[in-house]
């Protein structure tokens, strides 16, 4: 727990987000963030429960649900500018010549 420095009172790292009040470490959500991503037909909460050790099916379910409410929330805001992603680049400025002057011929 940490004081915050306005107020004075205890707060968590993790208040504000998915992660406040668990008792599922957080290297488990950590892991079943990646499974997500990762897995092209998608992850049941099955699956993550056998893959993860969980004890129980309704935490697994209940960690891929807050998962996909934060991803699908309304609220968002785009992306803008310069974004990288799997080193390549999208949007932004065009540079002068652009990708086109270094291509061999």
């Amino acid at each position: 727990m940490h004081r915050c420095s306005d107020c004075g009172r205890r707060t968590s790292v993790t208040s504000g987000t998915v992660f406040h009040r668990t008792r599922t470490p957080l290297t488990v959500w950590f892991e079943a963030a990646w499974l997500m991503m990762a897995s092209k037909q998608g992850l049941s909460a099955l699956n993550l429960q056998r893959v993860t050790d969980l004890g129980s099916y309704q935490t697994a379910w209940t960690i891929l649900h807050k998962f996909r409410t934060v991803m699908s929330s309304c609220g968002r805001n785009q992306l803008s500018g310069r974004i990288e992603m799997d080193e390549t680049y999208v949007g932004g400025v065009r540079q002068a010549g652009g990708d086109r002057s270094r291509r061999r011929r």
